[in-house]
Formats: C-alpha cells, sequence, structure tokens
C-alpha cells in the first residue's frame, strides 16, 4: 500500500493513470479524445493534471475503458484528498475543529454544543 500522510494514502493524478493506458493501447492523445468525444487539448490538460475528472468525462472514460465510473470520481476524490492533506494551513485550521460536536437537543439550548 502506498505510504499514508495525514491518514491519506499517497495519491497520483487520475491523467497519469489515464496516460499510462492510452501509451499502453498504442493510441495517441488526439486518436483517444475522438474517442472520448473531446478535444485533444481538454483531455492532455487531463493528463498533465490541469484538468480534474468531471462526471462528465467520468461517463466518458468508463465507457471507453468498461469501467465504472465511480472508478474515476473516487480516483479524482482521492487525489484531491490527499492534496488537501498535504496543505499545512488548511489542516490545521481543520485540526481546530472540535471532535464530534452535537449542536441540538431536547434539553439544552440551540447555541449550546455537546461534545460527544
Amino acid at each position: 500500500m502506498a505510504k499514508k500522510e495525514h491518514g491519506i494514502p499517497k495519491a497520483f493524478h487520475p491523467g497519469e493513470y489515464i496516460n499510462r493506458e492510452i501509451n499502453e493501447r498504442g493510441r495517441t492523445q488526439k486518436s483517444f479524445a475522438d474517442i472520448l468525444g473531446i478535444d485533444k487539448s481538454e483531455l492532455n490538460n487531463l493528463i498533465k493534471g490541469r484538468r480534474n475528472i468531471t462526471p462528465r468525462l467520468a461517463m466518458r472514460l468508463a465507457k471507453a475503458f468498461g469501467t465504472g465510473e465511480k472508478l474515476w470520481i473516487n480516483l479524482q476524490n482521492r487525489y484531491d484528498l490527499y492534496l488537501l492533506s498535504m496543505n499545512k494551513n488548511e489542516m490545521e485550521d481543520i485540526n481546530e475543529i472540535p471532535s464530534r460536536v452535537i449542536y441540538y437537543t431536547t434539553n439544552l439550548k440551540k447555541s449550546e454544543p455537546i461534545y460527544a
């Protein structure tokens, strides 16, 4: 398994996987973009990590590769979580959030938090 940072396994941009698959299948970016029905520049930006997998792209990739669209969405989400976990300022803000806070019960005022 990949090394974990802040509990999130190290991840890669889905474009790296797509690029590897295109190369292994002997395709060019242009020919694969045509298969997907997208511009070559859109595919190139995806491969270079400058564009993310959207639901639209996930469905097209799933059809072209014979996979499920959730695979592509999950790869993107895993990569996004990994990047977030590497952002020191964001993690400091997240770590300041109290764990398991419940904000309402019938016995307390609405503004009074309960820590579980």
